[in-house]
């Protein structure tokens, strides 16, 4: 008997640890950039999040 194994959906938004783990950055920096806004970025609550596309943009130069 074959089981599925479950995958989780893809992520959508980034807390900024991850987003400093995916690009190396200094916490530093990337607190700087959100400042900054040169890191798009939403705030829910007390928690800021990264979203997937606009990390994705910036990673790859598209940053526009």
């Amino acid at each position: 008997m074959m089981t599925e194994q479950y995958e989780p959906p893809e992520r959508q938004v980034y807390a900024p640890k991850e987003f400093i783990s995916l690009t190396g950055l200094s916490r530093a920096a990337v607190y700087r950039g959100l400042e900054r806004g040169e890191i798009p970025s939403v705030r829910i609550g007390g928690r800021i999040l990264i979203p997937k596309d606009a990390a994705d943009r910036l990673l790859t130069g598209n940053a526009a």
